[in-house]
């Protein structure tokens, strides 16, 4: 019931603005793909479907085909732009037999297809924009050495950032977390005073932050810091819980070298005594004074 011949295209817009890209084709000879590999807004049919919003007709090669080859057999188009709100994404452009006549309800069908193919597109562009910004975050995240956590209350669901993985030294699918999962990571020693801080923020309404050491499958012990806020319903019962855990494990073992290092002429039995540029002292260690 469409009078289409079985070749065709769909040429997006991507990175370069006001261009179309051919993405996919069926029949269409090696001269035309490569001619069309790449279209202006404005040139040609589907350039000016492109630039118009409008479906451009045509039944046979007119002054507006701007780009074909030339041994070319004759032939129309419907070429259809696909659209979101004001922007074009693409188009389709449908072959049709010379002298095709032009109908109000074939422009309908293929103007639905048109609006099918824009909410795929839509769909398909926000996921990859999604998993754009998550793997942004991931490696900001690991850089950081913090992950994110939630945990929602009433379920005992809890869910992790890779990087909270990373740091508790745990296989993403090898562990079903959830609050026990959590505490089991705790070092033993700490496990009382860590749950104490997550009941005090939920009991008074305070933010969560503790430093606590956590044991890893490794036996290796690490410390973090974890901040996190509580959130109530209307009723005032708390529900969830959204925080951080970062790793500072680093840090303080260059805390406590910088204190050894520091001690070292108050330990020392020879006099030191320190002066600035000016010849003002500035230290005396014990031994000194």
């Amino acid at each position: 019931w469409l009078s289409l011949e079985s070749k065709g295209s769909i040429s997006l817009v991507e990175s370069e603005p006001e261009m179309l890209v051919l993405k996919a084709n069926k029949g269409l000879p090696e001269a035309n793909r490569k001619l069309c590999e790449k279209v202006p807004f404005g040139t040609c049919l589907c350039g000016r479907a492109a630039r118009t919003g409008n479906v451009v007709f045509a039944d046979h090669i007119d002054e507006r085909h701007d780009i074909y080859p030339e041994d070319c057999i004759d032939h129309g188009h419907y070429c259809v732009p696909i659209r979101s709100e004001d922007t074009t994404l693409g188009v389709i452009s449908f072959y049709l037999e010379a002298g095709h006549h032009r109908s109000s309800f074939e422009e309908d069908f293929l103007f639905a297809v048109a609006n099918t193919l824009s909410i795929i597109i839509r769909h398909y562009r926000t996921e990859q924009a999604l998993h754009e910004r998550e793997k942004s975050l991931a490696h900001a995240q690991r850089i950081a050495r913090i992950g994110n956590w939630d945990w929602v209350i009433d379920t005992g669901v809890l869910t992790w950032s890779d990087e909270v993985f990373r740091i508790f030294g745990l296989e993403k699918n090898k562990i079903k977390v959830g609050f026990d999962a959590f505490m089991e990571q705790v070092h033993p020693d700490d496990r009382k005073r860590v749950r104490t801080a997550i009941e005090k923020a939920i009991n008074e309404k305070k933010s969560y932050e503790i430093e606590h050491r956590v044991l890893l499958p490794s036996g290796y012990v690490r410390i973090v810091c974890e901040r996190g806020d509580v959130i109530y319903d209307e009723k005032g019962h708390a529900v969830r819980m959204i925080g951080t855990v970062q790793d500072i494990s680093e840090q303080k073992r260059t805390i406590k070298e910088h204190n050894r290092l520091a001690s070292f002429p108050e330990l020392d039995p020879n006099p030191i005594i320190e002066t600035d540029l000016k010849g003002e002292i500035t230290y005396i260690n014990k031994s000194a004074s």
